[in-house]
């Protein structure tokens, strides 16, 4: 349901169909000659010194099969790790022991700096609020993102090493502490169109792919994917940092 995620499943369709190809033709080959060429009394071996043809074959067939296939496979990580960014709309992804928070940019689409030595009482992200950047801030335990719209997720964590999955996005990073990572990517499919091909009970959902803990398997946040007017209208019904940390 992304852009770049429908260019790994290409690759990853081409990858297990050469990989399974081989295997089917060489397998029943590799029984039928350890069968036929079996040691039997009166059999007498074949003396084969050196082909040069047969070296030059089976090194460069093999060479300029795999060469082909590990440039597919650079080129489609390239695009998927470096896209084009400058238009993304920016989402902060926290993760602690055992849940996520997220926290959108704002207008200004750049989020305000923030430190774990900040985190208390209701700045449970620990958001400078002495930063400009951070008074239109918006923090939220659900996403929402407009279809066919880059976002860029950058991700933190408190405690120890969790990894955001989104596997309908093919989305994965490890959030480490002390560390920003992030992932860029542009969801191609609504969450209604993905209800009406896989049941009404499906949901986009981030899930933690590092097991971090007793509560680890409950570490989900959901996703929701819509249009670009109704994103609009749920964005400017959430209350900024500003507002929220100064309500008493």
């Amino acid at each position: 349901s992304s852009l770049h995620g429908a260019e790994i499943d290409s690759l990853m369709k081409v990858s297990m169909t050469l990989i399974l190809v081989v295997f089917f033709a060489l397998t029943p080959m590799l029984f039928f000659f350890a069968y036929k060429y079996r040691g039997k009394k009166g059999n007498t071996a074949y003396f084969f010194a050196h082909n040069n043809k047969l070296e030059v074959a089976w090194t460069v067939i093999p060479t300029i099969i795999l060469t082909t296939l590990i440039i597919y496979g650079l080129k489609t990580w390239d695009r998927a790790m470096n896209p084009d960014i400058s238009e993304s709309t920016v989402i902060e992804v926290y993760s602690k022991q055992f849940d996520w928070t997220a926290r959108y940019s704002g207008l200004d689409n750049t989020l305000g700096e923030s430190s774990f030595l900040l985190v208390e009482g209701k700045n449970v992200l620990g958001v400078d609020m002495l930063d400009e950047n951070s008074t239109d801030d918006i923090v939220v335990r659900e996403v929402h993102l407009p279809v066919n719209k880059s976002v860029l997720l950058k991700f933190r964590s408190r405690d120890v090493i969790h990894s955001a999955f989104l596997p309908h996005f093919r989305v994965q990073m490890n959030c480490v502490p002390g560390l920003s990572t992030q992932f860029a990517f542009t969801p191609t499919k609504t969450t209604a169109q993905m209800k009406e091909s896989e049941g009404e009970d499906f949901e986009y959902v981030l899930l933690c792919n590092k097991i971090c803990g007793s509560a680890h398997f409950n570490m989900q946040m959901k996703f929701i994917v819509e249009s670009e007017e109704d994103y609009n209208k749920w964005i400017s019904s959430q209350k900024t940092l500003k507002n929220t940390l100064t309500l008493k």
